[in-house]
């Protein structure tokens, strides 16, 4: 039996509602490439987890405007709370993805 997705909270957002507004960032396991080529490849990110962790970690600060120097905040800025806001990352194992 293939490994289950491993969910990590990134940012737990509004606590009291039971569906909060919620980001996944999801390690997709095939991509379209070129875009609109109807050609399909692995994506290799699935192979090494501590780079999308740490790849799931930068989307989610500059998100909300955490990068040193950053000037947009996308959603630090937004008419939702960014404490609102849940983000969660999905890893799906190479073994899951066949």
């Amino acid at each position: 039996m293939p490994p289950a997705p491993i969910i990590t909270t990134l940012r737990s957002g509004d606590t009291a509602k039971q569906y909060p507004f919620t980001i996944a960032i999801i390690a997709n396991p095939i991509l379209e490439a070129p875009w609109r080529s109807d050609r399909f490849i692995e994506d290799a990110i699935v192979y090494n987890k501590q780079a999308f962790d740490d790849a799931a970690n930068y989307i989610n600060v500059s998100l909300f405007g955490g990068l040193p120097g950053q000037k947009e905040e996308l959603l630090g800025n937004s008419s939702v709370s960014s404490a609102e806001i849940r983000v969660v990352s999905l890893f799906l194992h190479r073994t899951t993805c066949k």
